[in-house]
């Protein structure tokens, strides 16, 4: 308030008399800030000016100007807006460098409905237009008509008002202070153990209506889980809508599981039972959206499970490594704010539950671009078709005389029971951290998570094998922890019923043996779509390079023909070749390899993967990968490659064997 600083008709001078009078109320001689308790002493007085104070009426909030004796005039009031207009607190985001003071006002609108608006500081640093507007276009009526000369009492109510108390505005979901010892989780609807209700959930740019509740969570066993027991995707589906709380916890890698498979395999259907776990919306979000609005929403599902459905329509299938690489990396890029300062970065941590009838093999093999298997660790790709003619089911549930009935009826369920297994599991996780720390938790879903590899994978598996792997026993970590399957430790039916659900053992409402079966054949469904235990990229590489050479033996030279060429007359020369007992030797020039092999891939990493395949054969006496051969007499730098199945290859590619299937 400004009475101190400015003169006013109330407090002569804006200081304090040895004894003052306003409207026959007495201050003792002492007093910091005689009009503040004024206000304290007289009710519904909401704040005050130099001039005046306010208060909100029934139909709307009045201004009441001081008189020049002393006092307020009660007889002369003027209306500032239809509705009484109430700050309810002061706010602050959490984080602290931002800063972003505000208030948060609720009123009526002029259609009778609740309106709760949130008001920056520095919007009310300025002339005011800008709240004018924004309240008016919610529906506030203003009854204040401001003029070029007179004061706008809307703003000077905004500015002098004094929440009684602050919150915390949080702008996405998940955990704060896990390793305190008095985590809270934050979701849109409720934040769960504030108990001092200190936060708050603001977002307006990313719609998260998906995130609400429906039913009991018995229902939604009944109706949507212990049916799901049919499909190992869709047990897969819930484990991934569970596993992101404990992304946090275990220290895990973000990942997702892409489901690949004909668009009537049931995939869509899979991935909604999953969501419902979280919650349910009409339809699934779309990788058809630019890299930064997946970053926006990814940061406002921290914690959780990001659906997107049909990756073919993405608008970025050129660049779909890098918007893998980007959502899945965690944090945002580096972007400056309008004072031209750099903007903090921000983490977020999700689980990707991802469908299509095309994955990022087919992209890229589509746009004739090199294999990636670093962005398929990352969003993990497994078949859609459980391999029982039933799409992403083995079996039909029962009860159901048709997988096509069960189809129409799971849809309706999961549209009736929704979002409470979310909520129990996190209900779960606290009580948990609070009997627990972190660490010892972590160790135990590690330790489960060592197991699955453990149990699931042979020695000579590439590292990559091991990342996805690890995945895998995560999700197979998140289906035990709701299923009871981590004994007395973690949830069990004395902790579910102390968190009010009597009705139900487990959250799942799954026997862990289930849990464990599901994820072991995805798994192994997974091993065999991707391939080999080698490395994907050395493969890869492999494959191309064979392929490469097998197509353009015209232009190698024979070694031993007469005057084999070393440069080209007129015609192409990629380099030389010569059979032996041990297959075909191939001396490729290095200008070769770095224009039609390489395609901006690093040369190292490209010819390391290549000496891993057995195809490169390196000279001992070098010290890099090039060999020195001589041609007509003259010494010539090549990489010798060696074809030892080469006839093999070619009667593959004449059978069709290898081609992408579209």
């Amino acid at each position: 308030m400004n009475a101190q600083t400015k003169k006013s008709p109330a407090i002569k001078g804006g200081e304090v008399r040895e004894k003052s009078s306003v409207n026959g109320e007495h201050y003792s001689n002492g007093t910091s800030n005689p009009l503040e308790e004024f206000l304290q002493e007289t009710d519904n007085y909401e704040a005050a000016t130099d001039d005046g104070v306010f208060k909100n009426e029934d139909n709307g909030l009045y201004f009441f100007p001081f008189m020049k004796e002393g006092g307020i005039n009660k007889e002369i009031k003027k209306r500032i807006t239809g509705a009484p207009l109430k700050v309810l607190y002061g706010f602050s985001s959490d984080n602290l460098k931002e800063g972003n003071f505000g208030i948060t006002v609720e009123f009526k609108n002029m259609r009778g409905f609740t309106i709760r608006a949130n008001i920056f500081n520095s919007q009310l640093q300025s002339n005011g237009n800008v709240v004018r507007s924004q309240l008016a276009n919610l529906g506030l009526e203003i009854t204040d008509d401001k003029t070029q000369n007179s004061k706008d009492r809307l703003i000077s109510y905004l500015r002098a008002v004094r929440p009684a108390n602050f919150k915390t505005v949080v702008t996405r979901t998940g955990w704060k202070g896990l390793t305190s010892g008095k985590p809270l989780f934050v979701l849109p609807q409720r934040i769960f153990e504030d108990k001092n209700n200190e936060y708050i959930f603001e977002n307006e740019s990313i719609n998260l209506s998906h995130i609400k509740t429906k039913g009991t969570l018995k229902e939604w066993q009944d109706h949507v889980s212990i049916p799901a027991l049919s499909s190992s995707r869709a047990i897969l589906a819930i484990c991934a809508n569970l596993a992101g709380p404990l992304l946090a916890i275990s220290n895990s890698m973000i990942f997702g599981i892409h489901l690949k498979g004909d668009s009537t395999d049931g995939k869509t259907t899979a991935l909604k039972i999953g969501r419902s776990v979280i919650g349910y919306s009409d339809e699934l979000e779309t990788w058809r959206s630019t890299k930064n609005d997946l970053e926006n929403t990814a940061i406002a599902n921290n914690d959780l499970t990001l659906t997107l459905d049909e990756i073919g329509q993405s608008d970025n299938l050129r660049d779909i490594d890098t918007v893998v690489y980007s959502l899945f990396n965690g944090t945002s890029k580096g972007r400056m704010n309008r004072l031209l300062q750099s903007k903090p970065r921000t983490n977020w941590r999700i689980v990707v539950c991802s469908s299509g009838e095309i994955g990022i093999r087919d992209i890229r093999a589509r746009l004739n671009l090199p294999d990636n298997a670093g962005a398929e660790i990352r969003l993990i790709e497994l078949p859609s078709n459980a391999g029982n003619k039933l799409g992403v089911n083995e079996s039909i549930p029962a009860g159901f005389p048709s997988i096509g009935e069960y189809g129409k009826t799971i849809k309706e369920n999961i549209k009736s029971y929704h979002g409470t297994a979310l909520e129990a599991f996190i209900k779960s996780l606290i009580e948990l951290l609070e009997d627990y720390p972190v660490d010892k938790i972590r160790r135990t879903l590690n330790e489960e998570i060592k197991t699955f590899k453990q149990a699931n994978m042979d020695p000579t598996d590439s590292v990559q094998y091991d990342r996805v792997a690890e995945s895998f026993g995560l999700l197979l970590c998140a289906g035990l922890l709701a299923s009871g399957g981590f004994g007395n430790l973690l949830v069990d039916t004395d902790k579910l019923k102390r968190l009010g659900y009597s009705e139900v053992e487990s959250i799942t409402g799954w026997k862990p043996e289930q849990v464990r079966e599901a994820v072991t054949k995805c798994f192994h469904d997974w091993r065999v779509n991707f391939g080999s235990g080698k490395s994907r990229e050395v493969d890869a590489i492999k494959e191309e390079v064979k392929k490469f050479l097998v197509e353009n033996q015209q232009f190698f030279w024979d070694l031993d023909a007469p005057n084999a060429r070393s440069e080209g007359e007129g015609f192409k020369i990629y380099g030389w070749q010569k059979k032996t007992t041990d297959g075909i030797h191939y001396w490729v020039k290095p200008s070769v390899l770095d224009s039609l092999l390489l395609k901006g891939r690093n040369r190292k990493n490209f010819l390391e993967k290549l000496k891993e395949s057995d195809l490169l054969i390196k000279d001992q006496k070098s010290r890099g990968f090039q060999t020195v051969k001589s041609i007509n007499q003259k010494p010539v730098k090549v990489y010798l490659v060696v074809l030892k199945d080469e006839e093999e290859y070619l009667e593959e590619q004449e059978n069709g064997e290898g081609k992408v299937p579209f």
